[in-house]
């Protein structure tokens, strides 16, 4: 009788796969097609269609959206999109009357909308096509930094310098001033109305403080998608919560360091001359070329 055995590394391999393989995670879109159905009369509801495409599909032929029966201007869909917790993903919304005019992809602020996948199911809040609406009330936007580790670095003097908040709804110009805090000085903090974008929205920001001879110094922050922090235009005033400056919470301090060295093995092998020869400590912080760089030792 013949044995089969299992092929363990068949076994092992599969096993691997399914622990690695992330899981799918269901993402409903909503986009408001009011403005293009109501006021400009872009987009026929009869006959026409709405997709959702992006990164997570290859920017194919993206899945369609359907209208709510409680609000027909909204459409919402839902797609199961496989990856890890907190990668980013890029769409944007399309239609298509049917009418041989073709895609009618949305132009927004930013190149493309974006969005950060989360561990569960996950509801990104509605948006307006084109990020068009026909107006509504204004809302208040706040931010927070926390400048200590700035100050303790050197890098910010709050007797000379101040702090702003500049992104798309500054033209990434001069910003909003923020003024500290009587309580916590070290934090700084303003708000801004958003009058022209709908809520959905995406707008992107940086922190910026700019020195006592009016040089501007933006905030460094490799690890955000286009290296910018962002949310999303709400539908109420928004309070964003505080941040450090670069998201730099430690600083470096000063403390005093001693170097010493014993040279007699090389006095006796006469390799080291006391008489005339010098003894360096030389390093990443003091420099590794010759002197001036470096720091001379001296006998005791």
């Amino acid at each position: 009788m013949k044995t089969i055995r299992p092929n363990a590394t068949l076994c092992t391999g599969l096993l691997l796969a399914s622990i690695c393989a992330a899981p799918a995670v269901p993402v409903t879109f909503q986009v408001n097609m009011d403005y293009q159905i109501n006021i400009i009369a872009a987009f026929n509801p009869a006959t026409g269609t709405v997709t959702c495409r992006g990164s997570f599909n290859g920017w194919g032929n993206g899945f369609v959206l359907t209208n709510s029966p409680a609000n027909t201007n909204l459409y919402s869909g839902t797609i199961d999109i496989a990856g890890s917790p907190g990668t980013t993903y890029e769409y944007k919304f399309v239609f298509n009357n049917n009418t041989g005019g073709g895609d009618q992809w949305e132009t927004v602020g930013t190149p493309n909308r974006y969005f950060k996948l989360a561990g569960t199911a996950q509801v990104i809040p509605e948006a307006y096509y084109a990020d068009i609406w026909g107006g509504g009330p204004s809302v208040d936007v706040s931010f927070k930094v926390d400048m200590s580790a700035q100050i303790g670095a050197g890098n910010f003097n709050p007797l000379t310098d101040f702090v702003e908040v500049r992104g798309s709804f500054t033209g990434w110009g001069g910003g909003t001033v923020l003024t500290n805090d009587t309580l916590q000085p070290h934090i700084y903090s303003g708000a801004y109305t958003e009058f022209a974008l709908p809520p959905g929205a995406i707008r992107e920001y940086k922190f910026v403080y700019v020195d006592s001879v009016a040089v501007a110094h933006w905030e460094s922050l490799p690890g955000y998608f286009r290296e910018n922090r962002s949310f999303l235009v709400p539908t109420n005033n928004l309070d964003l919560p505080v941040v450090y400056f670069s998201d730099t919470s430690g600083y470096p301090i000063k403390a005093a360091v001693s170097f010493a060295v014993d040279l007699s093995a090389q006095i006796l092998q006469g390799t080291f001359d006391p008489l005339s020869d010098e003894a360096w400590v030389r390093g990443n912080v003091l420099g590794w070329g010759d002197p001036p760089q470096g720091f001379q030792l001296f006998e005791d």
